[in-house]
């Protein structure tokens, strides 16, 4: 683990939050360090991820806003019913969530499962000038969603690999 962790960004998905801890890590290996942590077994860019956990101990934000404020469950909550939300936030807050897009119905509904992630050329562009990184948006990210909200431009998509670990300004947005 890092003596650091890097700020979890304003409507910043986990996944890019772990890209960029494991940049950070000095390590030759993201996988080495994964490994070490004990969470190389999941699906990293899952829309729910299952270390959820690590990420609250590490940015000491709460599993609360992490769920809420950075992953796309909260956009379900109307058409689940009470009961199911409160256990598919249950399972993501205690890194539980390898059954979640079956038990929300959302494999029969073709919802993206995380192999494709979408991002705004103006948004990357944005994101390192004003911050000096850029990261994957949850707005991005949300079912249906083809265009930037603040931008109203085209998303670029790339599809991730099971365990690649990739940023915005990593990909080729000549699309």
């Amino acid at each position: 683990m890092l003596g650091f962790h890097p700020p979890l960004e304003d409507d910043e998905i986990p996944y890019s939050w772990l890209v960029t801890y494991c940049q950070l890590s000095g390590l030759p290996s993201a996988r080495l360090l994964l490994e070490q942590l004990h969470i190389a077994h999941y699906q990293l860019a899952s829309q729910f991820p299952g270390y959820v956990p690590f990420i609250c101990g590490e940015s000491h934000v709460s599993a609360h806003e992490v769920i809420h404020e950075h992953t796309i469950l909260p956009v379900f909550q109307p058409f689940l019913h009470p009961k199911t939300y409160s256990s598919a936030f249950a399972n993501l807050a205690t890194g539980r969530a390898s059954n979640l897009h079956s038990r929300m119905s959302l494999v029969a509904n073709r919802v993206n499962s995380g192999t494709v992630l979408r991002a705004c050329p103006a948004c990357i562009e944005s994101d390192g000038e004003t911050v000096g990184r850029a990261w994957w948006h949850v707005q991005h990210q949300l079912p249906g969603c083809s265009v930037c909200l603040k931008h109203f431009e085209p998303l670029c998509e790339v599809a991730v690999q099971r365990r690649a670990l990739i940023l915005p300004s990593q990909i080729n947005l000549q699309h």
